[in-house]
């Protein structure tokens, strides 16, 4: 997992890899859980990402860039271009789900069923919350 920062940030998201960055603060109460989870799945198998984090409180010029406006914050890059963001918390299936669509090989890319089932795990979240979204 690399730690960017507004010094060094703008250096590593030029090398053209594919990202996974989330912003976080300290005092974030769901961001631990969320940095352990996007952790384990830099190490799936088809993973073909690294991990990025960079602290909302301490790099105002990443934020003013990518336009964060809270946290967890989570942008999926791939060869210096943001093709995906979310902001808050939402299940390790539906990450995993966007770790295959963004990052893994064409063979291994998920079907549009797949990917309509991830907008509404989604969709769950954002308008039930994590506890109501798990259990329907």
């Amino acid at each position: 997992m690399l730690e960017l920062t507004d010094a060094n940030g703008p250096d590593a998201l030029e090398q053209g890899k594919n990202y996974l960055l989330m912003f976080y603060t300290d005092w974030c109460p769901r961001c631990p859980p969320l940095i352990k989870t996007l952790n384990d799945l830099q190490k799936s198998e088809c993973a073909q990402f690294e991990f990025a984090k960079i602290n909302y409180d301490k790099n105002p010029e990443a934020v003013e860039f990518f336009a964060v406006i809270g946290v967890p914050f989570v942008f999926a890059i791939n060869n210096k271009s943001v093709i995906a963001g979310w902001g808050g918390l939402i299940a390790k299936e539906a990450y995993l789900k966007i770790v295959n669509i963004a990052f893994c090989p064409p063979d291994k890319k998920l079907s549009q069923s797949e990917i309509d089932a991830l907008v509404a795990i989604g969709e769950a979240y954002a308008t039930a919350g994590p506890e109501d979204a798990e259990s329907s």
